[in-house]
């Protein structure tokens, strides 16, 4: 009975640290916004973005303040880099 007790304690202590290894998203729920870190929130606040980018920009999709910083390596004509200022500029005044 004895070892019955002991192997029930082991496998629940076994299963119970199993599962906490597999909540990625443990200690996020303390969180103002439980989604959000506090970088993308200040970045959010304060029109730098939220690193939502991330996705486009490792597919070969830079985002519009990307761009412009590459503009001359890019070799941008004067009226892409126009187009993508006014596209940046709409998305900072959003």
């Amino acid at each position: 009975m004895q070892g019955f007790i002991l192997m029930t304690l082991f496998l629940w202590t076994t299963l119970a640290f199993a599962a906490s290894e597999e909540q990625p998203y443990a200690g996020l729920e303390s969180r103002e916004i439980k989604a959000l870190s506090k970088q993308q929130i200040i970045g959010y606040l304060h029109g730098k973005g939220m690193g939502l980018a991330l996705s486009g920009e490792l597919n070969g999709y830079p985002g519009p303040k990307h761009v412009l910083e590459l503009a001359e390596s890019l070799d941008l004509t004067v009226e892409q880099r126009a187009q993508t200022q006014q596209i940046f500029n709409a998305m900072q005044s959003q």
